[in-house]
């Protein structure tokens, strides 16, 4: 302090502010805080905030998925319900497919990690897989693609919804050595967004063919292949994500299945890149023949 009874906070201040605003009764609450004795000039005290907003590190996404999962929200909060898509990441985890393959945030954790929670639990969320708000403000419960409302809570269902369909998948494999390619891919960030976007996927169908081909009937014909997912290498971020889900969703569609797994702005893209590379591979062939 500068005088006696007084503090300065070098950093936090907003966390302060919003504190003393609250309108709710924080009377027996308690904060953490740390506190520094004999600072005597305001240079050390720019100093220290500098200290502290350059060299801090962030949390690591993981381990705030798994911390969201330690938490017994009510399902008036909103953290409830991304927590449930966190808590699906933990029960694959588990069993089935993903079964120990999964970076859950823990130190030390069994297993070949390769996927992570915080990943695939935001790929569950976007793909609304689970039962969820319509919107963060609407007290509505929406039933998701792999969960009514009825049973929100019911979170084994949906493990062995995924690990069904992933079965499905693999039925079409020729060989236990194109099974584990495929597999391999499947267990992955990126496999595990591509099932999140083929079950949403399906959904875009239209009623007819949707009455016609269950979902489970649709993984089964859906025939990835090791060649297919050859073409996935060096495939990264989410421009790579969208060159995967248009090259699966050109393979499906020429089975006759008009799925959507892109937008149709990013899918006019890349076609006409598609195009562009076709003409300028066709013009190169042409001189060297010419040559």
């Amino acid at each position: 302090p500068m005088k006696s009874g007084s503090y300065r906070i070098i950093d936090g201040q907003h966390r302060v502010y919003g504190y003393c605003k609250s309108d709710k009764d924080l009377s027996q609450n308690k904060l953490i805080v740390v506190g520094f004795q004999n600072v005597p000039k305001k240079e050390d005290e720019i100093r220290f905030f500098l200290k502290i907003n350059r060299t801090q590190s962030k949390i690591n996404p993981a381990l705030l998925s798994l911390l969201m999962t330690k938490v017994d929200f009510d399902k008036q909060e909103d953290e409830f319900w991304i927590s449930q898509n966190a808590k699906l990441v933990l029960e694959l985890n588990k069993r089935g497919h993903y079964k120990n393959k999964i970076f859950i945030g823990e130190a030390v954790t069994k297993g070949r990690h390769t996927a992570t929670i915080s990943y695939m639990a935001d790929k569950i969320q976007k793909t609304k897989l689970l039962a969820h708000k319509k919107t963060k403000d609407d007290e509505n419960i929406m039933d998701g693609w792999l969960q009514a409302k009825e049973e929100v809570e019911n979170l084994d269902i949906v493990v062995d919804k995924i690990n069904n369909l992933i079965d499905n998948i693999l039925e079409g494999a020729t060989g236990e050595n194109e099974k584990t390619k495929i597999e391999d891919f499947i267990t992955t960030n990126r496999g595990f967004e591509l099932i999140c976007r083929l079950i949403k996927g399906y959904y875009s169908l239209s009623p007819e063919y949707r009455s016609k081909l269950s979902l489970e009937e649709f993984f089964k014909n859906i025939r990835l292949n090791s060649a297919l997912i050859e073409e996935f290498r060096g495939s990264y971020g989410s421009a790579g994500m969208t060159q995967i889900a248009y090259k699966v969703e050109k393979h499906i569609s020429g089975q006759g299945y008009p799925i959507k797994l892109i937008n149709d702005k990013t899918r006019k893209e890349m076609e006409a890149k598609e195009a562009g590379e076709k003409t300028r591979k066709e013009m190169e062939a042409k001189e060297a023949g010419e040559n």
